[in-house]
């Protein structure tokens, strides 16, 4: 579904030439791949410019797509109940196809399509045809110009609308296929047929040391797709073609570049499909070698964060509950990353702030008198457990989060944080189940004390003011809430979740406990470095839920979930800030989810921190498919 995603984002990046959207569907409906191409015909990052920030390759389409179908989201999009939402798809290219989304000035875009059609050339024509008559319906002028030898037909489109005016051109030479939407990225394609040049893709060390790096963990193995992106350049082309032009008073990609985080230079890999009992295989590396000058830090500024150093397991603790939607599980360098958060966070707020509010904390006459430093971060440990779950029925809030960081003393902690509450004015204490925990609610008026009763079905979670007569009862408001329990410090949106967390669920009820999860332990341990740094897994089909849900709703823009904050953040309206965007498709078509979920399995990845970055393996399982597709009877 990611890689899906991934395509699908390429080919909407704006709004671009025909010839650029049929080869993307047909990159769309396959979803990944990469191997070799024809040999007559040279590798379309060769071709493609060293400006180029999203790439996208199938070496053979035909090869893809018979492997797309053997996944369950493969046979899901066969099922006759999803035959509303299908789409037809052009199947030009015989060999390799690919999408490059390019820079050719600052603040300007582009986007490439390249397609090997040896032995297609007829269906090349016939696409080349309906181009051309698609521009003389937009009123483009057509001309005609050769560049080092190439014919290269040109359409300079007219301003239609809110779309500016552009230029487009594409040409087929030597079984060759390029369409681009930039004349002067058309020119340096032609230029580089069949000649190695220091300016291309090939010659960027991000893609090429992902490339390799790949390579090596798959070896012969046959991949369907290898991707690219840059990404702060891959961002900025993404506002650019959604024409993100306003000031923002936190332009957090600005701020992120300003404190050390383009050290990430590039992520990309190789995926396959229907590989053994593998939906989806994938192997990736976050390249981020270390910076000149940054010393044992590796990094600078905030981005000296990224220290996730290798070692110990990642079991489910036993206080996780069995019902999930994702697990993670990290080693992460807390004190380190508090201290380097300063700069960030000062440059956020727009002051230097960061030492003046530890100063307030521990010295204000009315505050709690702690040292953060002292009381708090210096009993951190540096394991960090993140899991997140759905509540029912499905809104733009349903997503509950809960982040848990262990403890080297948890009495100290659970001192420190009672003494910072207690002078909250947003915070309320409650009881569970003899722990503490501390809500934050936004209502300004006094709430009191309650106890949260230790009832089985969290969804209907009662309290009981100290006091009111028992039989008063409300339901708490869904805030978040911190508690520390099972030495932890415990971190939640909901504080359900946090409650949830707290049952003390008997054994064959915990997450370790669940046949999913051992079933993707087993497979993790087969491509697990020695020491690593992380693992996740996920329920794949509890984990798109909420997305499928809203999506179908039409409220995705609403989205409160961290997957729809992010779309928003890069799709939202620029003119109305405060009012959601359009849905861009209409999902009203796809079917109950209870109808396709089957389709969806468990999820691992095991992620090693290497000298250059992190590398990372992942995969999907297949469920075991319905002997009648839904909607069918026998």
């Amino acid at each position: 579904m990611r890689a899906i995603d991934l395509a699908a984002r390429f080919q909407n990046l704006g709004e671009l030439n025909v010839l650029r959207r049929q080869v993307g569907y047909a990159l769309a409906i396959a979803c990944c791949a990469a191997a070799t191409a024809h040999a007559a015909t040279p590798a379309s990052e060769t071709v493609f410019p060293k400006t180029t920030k999203g790439y996208i390759s199938t070496a053979n389409l035909d090869e893809l797509e018979a492997s797309w179908r053997k996944t369950q989201i493969g046979q899901l999009m066969a099922d006759p109940i999803m035959k509303p939402f299908e789409d037809d798809f052009a199947k030009v290219p015989s060999g390799e196809a690919s999408v490059a989304a390019i820079e050719p000035t600052k603040g300007d875009h582009a986007q490439a399509v390249y397609a090997d059609v040896t032995g297609r050339e007829d269906k090349a024509a016939e696409l080349i045809e309906i181009v051309a008559k698609t521009m003389a319906q937009r009123h483009a002028k057509r001309s005609a110009k050769t560049i080092k030898g190439v014919s290269v037909t040109l359409f300079d489109v007219p301003k239609q609308g809110d779309i500016p005016a552009y230029s487009a051109g594409y040409f087929v030479h030597d079984h060759v296929l390029v369409g681009v939407d930039n004349l002067l990225i058309l020119e340096g394609m032609v230029g580089r047929l069949g000649h190695e040049s220091d300016d291309s893709l090939a010659g960027v060390m991000a893609f090429k040391t992902i490339m390799q790096r790949c390579k090596q963990a798959a070896g012969d193995a046959r991949q369907h797709l290898r991707w690219f992106i840059e990404p702060f350049g891959y961002a900025d082309l993404t506002r650019a073609a959604n024409s993100e032009r306003r000031k923002r008073q936190h332009d957090l990609l600005e701020i992120l570049r300003h404190q050390g985080f383009t050290a990430v230079q590039g992520l990309g890999g190789f995926v396959a499909l229907a590989d053994g009992q593998h939906e989806l295989l994938h192997r990736t590396l976050i390249y981020a070698p270390p910076v000149a000058g940054a010393g044992d830090s590796r990094y600078t500024l905030a981005a000296r964060m990224l220290n996730f150093p290798n070692g110990g397991k990642f079991d489910p603790p036993t206080w996780a509950p069995r019902e999930v939607a994702t697990f993670a599980c990290f080693n992460l360098k807390t004190k380190e990353a508090f201290e380097a958060s300063k700069t960030l966070i000062n440059e956020y707020v727009g002051d230097e702030v960061f030492e003046d509010v530890l100063a307030g904390i521990r010295d204000d006459p009315n505050g709690p008198h702690v040292d953060v430093r002292k009381e708090l971060i210096a009993h951190l440990g540096q394991r960090v457990v993140m899991l997140s779950d759905y509540h029912l029925p499905i809104t733009t809030k349903s997503e509950r989060i809960l982040l848990a960081v262990e403890t080297e003393n948890s009495a100290v902690v659970a001192r420190t944080i009672e003494r910072m509450m207690k002078v909250d004015p947003n915070a309320r204490r409650r009881e569970f189940n003899n722990h503490v925990i501390w809500e934050m609610v936004e209502e300004e008026a006094p709430l009191p004390m309650v106890i949260i009763e230790n009832q089985p079905e969290f969804a209907e979670i009662a309290v009981k003011p100290a006091d009111e007569d028992e039989k008063d009862k409300t339901r708490l408001p869904p805030n978040s809430a911190v508690s520390v329990a099972n030495g932890q410090l415990l971190w939640a949106t909901n504080i359900d979740l946090i409650i949830k967390i707290l049952a003390q669920p008997q054994e064959q009820e915990t997450l370790g406990g669940s046949v999913d999860l051992k079933l993707v332990q087993d497979e993790l341990k087969k491509f697990a470095a020695t020491e690593n740094s992380a693992m996740t897994f996920s329920r794949t089909d509890e984990e798109y839920r909420s997305v499928y849900e809203l999506f179908r709703q039409g409220r995705m823009p609403e989205s409160e979930t961290m997957f729809g904050k992010l779309l928003n953040l890069v799709l939202g309206d620029n003119n109305k800030s405060n009012v959601p965007r359009e849905q861009r498709f209409d999902g009203s078509k796809l079917p109950d989810f209870e109808a396709v979920r089957r389709y969806f399995g468990p999820a691992g990845v095991t992620i090693n921190t290497e000298d250059d970055g992190w590398f990372l393996t992942g995969f999907t399982l297949n469920k075991q498919p319905p002997e009648t597709p839904v909607g069918e009877t026998k």
